[in-house]
């Protein structure tokens, strides 16, 4: 846990939105292939 609490003031939140943002569109694209 506390290397976690370290690294967070290093870790930028606003990548950590635009990655999450990222994985979910990229896991709504395969869902939608796997239906077809």
């Amino acid at each position: 846990m506390q290397q976690i609490c370290r690294l967070l003031p290093y870790f930028n939140l606003n990548q950590f939105t635009q990655f999450t943002n990222a994985y979910l569109k990229i896991f709504q694209f395969v869902v939608v292939i796997g239906r077809k």
